[in-house]
């Protein structure tokens, strides 16, 4: 299965030894011809998965989730995707803690969204309904092996979310791979039809009355993307195929733990530029 008009991406034209990319597959080659990669479910997931049934939002009036991130300015436009290139990292988290780097749409009460995430409250990936597998090589959910270390020359992973417009589905993509697709029929609040809202940042959760775990890179900005946890040639899709540099605003729930910044356009390689992160605390 392919998708049969996704848009044209655009592609870093620029190479650079600012960071590496991240090997995403399975080790030994791909699956046989007619099987995919799914990763088992264990016991402990199913644990997991019940203590975080669901995706919060800055919507969600839960208490226990806090955010960093950059989203777009509400209006009239409507976007058929959303790309970008994030770095890894793996912030300490305890108990039922857990924090995410993740790009997000939206349109309504449809959301969908693809990153990283630290820690044992998570969900998600196969174990919710809907999402069709393709790719031979890419398990989603799969642990990953390498992350950026501070000081160092970053781990990062290119992501996108494109509608064929065709058929109204979502394709995920992974390190320029197409992994899969959320069919059109299971989105019949607003992603049925196009995106309207765009985020790229941290999330981070910690249960009522406990600390919050670390963001990121797990320190303040000091605005160097070797330090901080950061999004890099974020970018929209227009529905007529070309490429849309968001108009966005910076948003933090809780500013005396986390930080982000909207850097804007930083040139050919590292294009449209956010920065998150911050550290563990009360």
């Amino acid at each position: 299965m392919k998708p049969t008009s996704l848009p044209n991406r655009s592609r870093d034209q620029v190479s650079s030894k600012d960071s590496k990319p991240l090997h995403i597959g399975l080790k030994g080659g791909d699956c046989p011809v007619g099987t995919v990669p799914i990763r088992r479910t264990t016991k402990e997931d199913l644990i997991r998965e019940k203590l975080a049934s669901k995706i919060m939002t800055p919507a969600d009036d839960t208490g226990g989730a806090d955010y960093a991130i950059v989203e777009t300015i509400v209006g009239p436009n409507k976007y058929s995707g959303a790309s970008a290139v994030l770095s890894v990292h793996q912030p300490d988290v305890v108990g039922k803690q857990y924090s995410a780097g993740r790009m997000m749409i939206q349109n309504g009460p449809d959301s969908l969204q693809v990153g990283w995430r630290a820690g044992q409250a998570h969900c998600f990936n196969t174990n919710c309904p809907g999402f069709v597998i393709v790719n031979t090589d890419i398990p989603l959910g799969s642990v990953i092996g390498k992350v950026s270390i501070r000081g160092g020359i970053p781990v990062e992973v290119e992501i996108y979310i494109l509608q064929d417009l065709a058929n109204g589905n979502w394709w995920l993509g992974v390190a320029n791979t197409n992994v899969g697709f959320w069919p059109k029929r299971i989105l019949d609040g607003g992603l049925a039809n196009l995106a309207s809202h765009a985020e790229w940042g941290g999330e981070v959760f910690s249960p009522p009355g406990t600390p919050k775990p670390a963001m990121g890179g797990g320190h303040f900005l000091i605005e160097n993307t070797s330090y901080d946890a950061y999004f890099r040639s974020i970018a929209l899709k227009s529905p007529s195929g070309g490429d849309i540099n968001p108009q966005t605003y910076e948003f933090t729930s809780n500013r005396k733990l986390y930080d982000v910044k909207d850097e804007g356009n930083r040139g050919a390689y590292f294009g449209h530029v956010v920065l998150y992160g911050g550290p563990a605390g009360s």
